[in-house]
Formats: structure tokens, C-alpha cells, sequence
């Protein structure tokens, strides 16, 4: 039909539409047809009504909630409670409205209005689920986060990427990196790269845009808008056009060291690792040690010629901390795989010392503003720095040899524990502690965990090491592998606390790594009968849950989820029923369809690396999931 419009606007040349509506004036004029679709009118004024139209409806889903929890019995406000805290599909909770709906009918006449609250809810969280469904392929659903999103920064896209021209965009890529990412290991100097991309000078020293598209690669997974994605329609392809960027100004550079060379690396490392690709991220690290060796940055902080004088003091701050950064770097990711770290400690000064460990800044979990925490950063990563000097020499020395010390295993743990007891104040874990924070005690719980787990034998009786001076549960037991349970215990309302501060839907990264660490002790603890408790059931439970967030966001740990009924057949233990439900949802609505092949792992399952401290088979995610999906495809074709 010639007149015939869509988008708001005809499609041949001629006058625009004047609005709902329909038949609108401009088209009664024409003698035309007139089809108007007002959802797709981004006219301002249409724009700004339907977006307050959108805010509307959620505020009335969010009121239809509390008075479901008001007025509910205390443990049918709790299930609903735990649906919503375990981002339960829609249907479930539509499922339990209905249920209260159905006992408040049997109440007083004085429930009416409540059962015509329910009732309203429930047709509120339909509509949603509707809108969701269409949505979720590109995982983009309107939320109060997303209207409300005040990034931190206010930063353009040129002259950094050629990717997008969305300044918002960057913004907010960028604000991700820094709360998530930046805030506990500190490769990029925040206040120095932030005032680079403000004056936009790509010759800078400072900044480039080979780090940028790094640094908003890896930012892309922890967002959720389309432009996160080099397919909206699908969710594993997160960053993957940064990626492609900062590869091809790599290319450029053909090797050339500098500092936001080295730091750039150290990113694309991070992002190779984070979508299950690890032998990637090893070899890129490789090349990342050779260029920090090469540099000299272990010995001294050497400015390059030409430096403008005013950056001098800015590129000598960047430069310490990417030394300890990158060495912090290193170490985590030998343990990571179970690998010897190439780098030793640098001989280099701290970044920070005396009063400077002192300043404080306001953490945000953003994109949520609304809680806001004190996080001393520079004394918390002066004491990960501390952290990785001991968890050097633990993943030096892992797995243990038959000629080595016998003892040092217990040595090792009892330098780890003195370590956290001696933490200050400021850096003490308390129930809403700031993401970083709680990402510090996390990876000393992975580092104490992985040492305890790989100790194929009992230490000898002497020389024995000084006794604990810690009251925590690792000073109970007397063995080096004995305290795995007791430590996961100890651990489990860390995550609980950070969970119910700050939900699921963005997790720390580090703290899923000893997630699934213990998760593989406790799944190996279960074959033993005196393991076998309903306490034990529900720990590995807890942490299936936690992983299952970082699994939304990153391949590595969906992969690692994956790994989980393989893994217990091949030891022999029956999951929970509970459990077997979660991992038959997981694999519907989150396992990619042929994900195993995007994954090139050799992630070491801790359940099956050692046999009882006896045999040195070694099995890698790579290996196990390639088998398992191999005799799912089979099964699949038989039935």
C-alpha cells in the first residue's frame, strides 16, 4: 500500500506521519492507508510517555510483590522470597501467587482486596514473562537499573574504538570495569587512564586504543545491554567485537613493549579466560611476561624519552601498579590451572605505603547506586600483594612431589592463616562488605583450599610447624587435607552475606573460582558415608547456586557446572534430587547448544585430579566435557 507506514514514518518520500491516532491527518490527505505502530514511535514526547508507561507497570509489579510478602504466611513469603532471590523463572512465580491466592480464598471476606492484589500481580508478572520471552535472546529487558544508569564516568567513544559511537556506551563499559574489575587487582591506574581518555590524546603514554577496547572486551560481560554484544541474539558473543578491535590494533603494534601494551595483554587475558578459553590466556601471558621482562619493571620503573614532564609522575604511578599487578596476575593464574607461575616477586617498592594505605573511597556496586560501602583501596591491594608472595610459593609448589618436604604443605597453610588474622580493621570482612572486599577473603579461601586439596599425604611429625594462633575452623583439625570441609563451612556465610546485599546478578569473578573449588572438595567428600549429610547436600547446593550467576555471564563457569554429573558418575556419587532439578534447568536455559566445542580448557577438575592423593590422573574441562557431551549425543539418537 503506498501509504502505508511503519516505524512512524512512510516508507516512500513524502510527508511525515502526524501521529496517533490512526487514520492520521497527513495520510487522510495523501488518501492513504495509514498503519501506525506506536511501540516503534521514537518521536520524544511518544518516547518519554511510553517509558513512563513502562516505569509505571513495574512499579505496580514491585507493589503486587510486597503485598504478597505482607501479607502471606512467613513460609510462604520466604519460598516466594528465595524464588526471586534465585532468579526463578516467572512461571514459578506466578505458580506460587496462584497458591496464595487460593488459600487467602478460604480467609475472611477482609482478604478480597488482597486476593484482588494477587490476582493483579499475577496477571502483571504474565505480561512480563511475556515481554521477557521476546526479549531474551538478546538479553536486553528494561529494568529500574537500566533507567536509572548514571554512569561514573562521562567519556566518548572517539577517537578509542571504532566499534561503536555510543558515548553512553563507553561510559558505562568503562564504569563496569572499574567497580568489578579494576577495584581488587588494579592492572590500570584509575585516576591516570580516566583523565587520558578525557583529553582523547591516542599518542598519549597513558592510554590507547588498543587498552581501551581491552579494558571495554572484558567490561562487556558483567553488562547487559545490546550493545554489549557483537550479536544481540546471542549471549556468549559478549565483547567479542572489543576483542576483535583491540586484536587488530595488536596486530599493529607488532610486539612493541610498552606499559599499555603490557596492560592491554593482561585484559585479553582475563577476557580469553573468562569464555573458556585458557590455553589462549596462558599463551597470552606468556607473551605478557616476556614484555613486563623485557621492560625491567621487576627492578625499576624506568620512564620512557620523550615523556612529557607533566605525565612523569602519572606514567611512574601506572608503572608500579602493573608491576604488581601483572605479578598478582600471574601467580593467581598458575593456581588457576594448577601450573608453575613464571614471574617472581617484583623487588620493586609497593605502589603504596605508610599514610597512603590510609584514604578511602565511596564503593558503588554499580550499575545499582543506592548502597554505598567505604572500600580502603590501596590497603586492599597491598594486602593482595601480600596474599600473592605466599600463594607463589603454594602454587610453586603444588602438587607435591614424593622428595619434597612433607611438611610443607602445613608450613604453607599456616603462613596463609596468619596472614588473614592479621588483616587490619579496615580490611576485616563484615556482612556488607564491598564486592573487593569480599573478593579478598574469597581467593584466600581458593589458594587455602586448592593447598589443602592437592596434599596427596599427611605432614610427618617432624619438624612440626608452630601452632596456630588462629581461632578459626582451619586451626581445628590436625591434617593439612582434614580442613577442607571445616574451611568450606567456615566460608559458606561469606556468600551467603554478599548474596543477600547484593543479589546475583553480578558476582565477583574471583570469589566463583572458590565457588567451584569447593564445590568439587564437597562433591568428592560425598563419596565417603560419613560425608554423606544433609548439611554437606546443602553446602554444595548453595554453590551450585552461586556459580550458576557466574555461569550467566562467563563460559568458563558454565563450563565448570557442566562438569558436575560427569564428574559424579565417574567418582560414584547420587546428587541430591534438588540439585539434579537445578542442573536439568541450567541446561535448558543456560547451556549454550554445542558450547563444549567454544571451550578450550584445561581446567583441572579438582574431584578428579588426584585419585585419593594416589594416581596422577589428570582430567581437564576440555577433555571431560567433549567425553560427556560425546555420550549425550549418543543416548540422545538411541532414544
Amino acid at each position: 500500500m503506498q501509504g502505508q507506514k511503519e516505524k512512524g514514518k512512510f516508507k516512500h518520500r513524502g510527508p511525515m506521519c502526524s501521529g496517533a491516532p490512526p487514520p492520521c491527518n497527513a495520510c487522510i490527505a495523501a488518501n492513504t492507508g495509514c498503519v501506525f505502530r506506536e511501540d516503534l514511535d521514537r518521536r520524544r514526547k511518544e518516547a518519554i510517555k511510553r517509558k513512563a508507561e513502562d516505569a509505571e507497570h513495574h512499579r505496580d509489579l514491585l507493589g503486587g510483590l510486597l503485598r504478597s510478602i505482607r501479607w502471606s504466611e512467613e513460609s510462604d513469603a520466604q519460598h516466594l522470597f528465595r524464588l526471586i532471590r534465585d532468579d526463578a523463572p516467572l512461571a514459578a512465580i506466578n505458580a506460587s501467587i496462584d497458591a496464595e491466592v487460593r488459600k487467602l480464598r478460604g480467609y475472611s471476606p477482609g482478604t478480597d482486596a488482597t486476593i484482588d492484589g494477587l490476582l493483579q500481580l499475577r496477571s502483571e508478572a504474565a505480561n512480563l514473562q511475556e515481554q521477557t520471552m521476546l526479549a531474551r535472546a538478546r538479553r536486553k529487558t528494561m529494568s529500574v537499573e537500566e533507567m536509572s544508569d548514571e554512569p561514573l564516568f562521562r567519556l566518548t567513544a572517539k577517537p578509542w574504538t571504532t566499534v561503536t559511537d555510543d558515548d553512553y556506551l563507553v561510559s558505562h563499559l568503562t564504569s563496569l570495569y572499574f567497580t568489578w574489575w579494576n577495584a581488587f587487582m588494579h592492572p590500570l591506574h584509575e585516576p591516570t587512564l580516566i583523565e587520558a581518555m578525557e583529553k582523547g590524546d591516542t599518542s598519549s603514554l597513558l592510554c590507547s586504543p588498543f587498552l581501551v577496547n581491552a579494558m571495554l572486551a572484558l567490561a562487556c560481560g558483567y553488562s547487559d545491554l545490546a550493545g554489549a554484544f557483537s550479536d544481540p541474539n546471542d549471549p556468549e558473543t559478549w565483547g567479542e567485537h572489543f576483542y576483535d578491535e583491540a586484536k587488530r590494533l595488536w596486530d599493529r603494534e607488532e610486539g612493541r613493549a610498552s606499559l599499555i601494551n603490557l596492560q592491554g595483554l593482561y585484559l585479553l587475558l582475563f577476557y580469553c579466560n573468562m569464555h573458556g578459553k585458557d590455553q589462549l590466556g596462558w599463551s597470552t601471558l606468556s607473551i605478557m611476561v616476556q614484555m613486563y621482562q623485557d621492560l625491567g619493571l621487576a627492578r625499576q620503573t624506568k620512564i620512557p624519552r620523550g615523556c612529557p614532564a607533566e605525565d612523569v609522575d602519572k606514567l611512574r604511578a601506572a608503572m608500579v601498579n602493573a608491576t604488581w599487578s601483572v605479578f598478582v596476575c600471574s601467580t593467581m593464574f598458575a593456581m588457576f590451572l594448577l601450573k608453575r607461575p613464571t614471574l617472581q616477586p617484583p623487588t620493586v617498592a609497593r605502589p603504596y605505603a605508610g599514610e597512603d594505605l590510609n584514604p578511602s573511597v565511596q564503593w558503588r556496586p554499580y550499575p545499582r547506586l543506592e548502597r554505598v560501602e567505604p572500600l580502603y583501596g590501596n590497603s586492599l591491594f597491598n594486602a593482595h600483594c601480600d596474599f600473592a608472595e605466599i600463594a607463589y610459593e603454594v602454587a610453586l609448589s603444588v602438587p607435591f612431589t614424593k622428595n619434597e618436604d612433607r611438611n610443607a604443605p602445613v608450613q604453607l597453610l599456616h603462613r596463609l592463616h596468619t596472614w588473614h588474622d592479621d588483616l587490619p580493621t579496615k580490611l576485616r570482612l563484615y556482612p556488607e562488605a564491598p564486592g573487593p572486599l569480599f573478593e579478598l577473603h574469597a581467593v584466600y579461601y581458593w589458594c587455602a583450599l586448592t593447598l589443602s586439596e592437592v596434599s596427596d599425604r599427611e605432614p610427618s611429625r617432624e619438624p612440626t610447624p608452630p601452632p596456630f594462633s588462629s581461632t578459626s575452623a582451619v586451626a581445628a583439625g590436625l591434617t593439612v587435607r582434614g580442613n577442607s570441609l571445616l574451611m568450606i563451612r567456615e566460608m559458606l556465610p561469606m556468600f551467603r552475606h554478599y548474596r543477600r546485599t547484593y543479589g546475583l546478578v553480578r558476582v565477583m569473578a574471583g570469589s566463583c573460582q572458590t565457588a567451584a573449588v569447593a564445590y568439587f572438595i564437597l562433591l568428592k567428600a560425598l563419596r565417603s558415608p560419613s560425608s554423606q549429610s544433609g548439611e554437606n547436600e546443602e553446602a554444595l547446593i548453595e554453590l551450585t547456586l552461586y556459580l550458576m550467576m557466574g555461569a550467566r555471564r562467563w563460559l568458563v563457569y558454565a563450563g565448570i557446572i557442566r562438569m558436575l554429573r560427569p564428574t559424579a558418575q565417574l567418582i560414584g556419587v547420587q546428587l541430591p534430587q534438588k540439585l539434579m532439578e537445578m542442573l536439568d534447568e541450567f541446561d535448558k536455559t543456560v547451556w549454550p547448544v554445542n558450547a563444549h566445542r567454544r571451550i578450550k580448557s584445561v581446567y583441572p577438575n579438582l574431584a578428579l585430579v588426584k585419585k585419593d592423593g594416589l594416581e596422577d590422573e589428570e582430567v581437564t574441562m576440555g577433555e571431560l566435557l567433549t567425553k560427556w557431551e560425546g555420550l549425550s549425543a549418543e543416548d540422545a539418537s538411541e532414544n
